[in-house]
Order: C-alpha cells, then structure tokens, then sequence
C-alpha cells in the first residue's frame, strides 16, 4: 500500500503599482489557492522594460510603464514544497511630477535694458537641477502670447515659465 501526496497550485500576482516620480511606496501581491494555516510574508520583485522581457537592475525611476513580477515567495507558516507555482505579472507605473515655477514680478523703465527674469525654485526630486528657463510673455489679459522677447512698450504684461532646461535630471520626469 502507498500513498501520494500532491503538491498544490499557487498564483502569485503582484499587483499594479503607480508612483509619482521621486517618490517611494511598497509594492503589494496577491496569492489565490493558499492552504489553511500557510502564509507567505514577501515575495522578491522583478522589474522589467515595458515589453516584459528586459530585466532592469532596480525598481525604475524614470518616468514610464514597466512590468512587475513577483517570484521567491518567504513563507511564515507553511513550506514552498508544498505548491506548484503560477506568476502572474502587474504593471508599474511612474508618473510624471507636477511642478510649477513661479516667476517673480519685475518692473523695468521704458528704453532700459530688460531685466533677468528669476523664477522661485519649484520642489524638485533631489539631485535634478534646473539650469535655465524660457519665458513667454502676454498681454494684461494673459490670453495673447506676444512671445519671448521681454517687451518694451510701456504697459504691464504677464509672464509665464514656458520650460526648462535641467543640468542635472529630465524635464520629462516633469509636467
């Protein structure tokens, strides 16, 4: 007489993950078919580029979509010799960061030489510099653009940061 005793099947799904650009959280995982008293603590992620086949280091940072997989589950209770696993794969998404910079007010003199433009710092992801910023510049009503070229009429005028150039960092991480 003898007796067999089967191993069990486990899916392990790791779970759609969205991250603003430069912030952190903890990715998540599902699990279906797990026995009575058996648990699992934590599972390894792997991150891979978009097409699901091209193994990244570490958790991406720029801004895009990536696949996630869960693998090597850690069980509290319970033993992985008792299951046949199934991987399902998420998503992981990076979002792109809002910013916004604020440009100081300024006043000139009719026929002086224009003035620097300054622009307050928005709260960057540490580590991206921005080097420079364009400008265009409106009428009083901030609805016609009368371009980059600070003017020179006597009037009031509103300007507005059109883009930046980053030293260290990529404006596309931003919006």
């Amino acid at each position: 007489w003898s007796s067999d005793v089967c191993s069990s099947d486990l899916t392990i799904t790791a779970a759609k993950a969205d991250y603003e650009y430069g912030s952190t959280g903890a990715n998540s995982f599902s699990k279906t078919s797990l026995k009575t008293g058996d648990d699992i603590s934590s599972v390894t992620y792997r991150y891979y580029e978009s097409d699901g086949t091209t193994l990244l280091g570490t958790a991406p940072t720029a801004v895009g979509s990536y696949v996630i997989k869960a693998s090597v589950p850690v069980f509290s209770t319970g033993s992985a010799d008792n299951y046949t696993f199934t991987y399902n794969q998420g998503t992981f998404q990076v979002t792109i960061k809002a910013i916004t910079i604020a440009v100081d007010s300024q006043t000139i003199t009719y026929n002086d030489s224009p003035a620097s433009n300054s622009y307050a710092n928005p709260s960057l992801v540490p580590g991206d510099v921005i080097g420079s910023v364009s400008y265009t510049y409106y009428d009083s009503t901030n609805t016609t653009s009368l371009g980059a070229t600070q003017p020179t009429a006597v009037g009031t005028y509103k300007i507005r940061a059109t883009g930046a150039t980053f030293t260290s960092g990529s404006d596309s991480n931003y919006n």
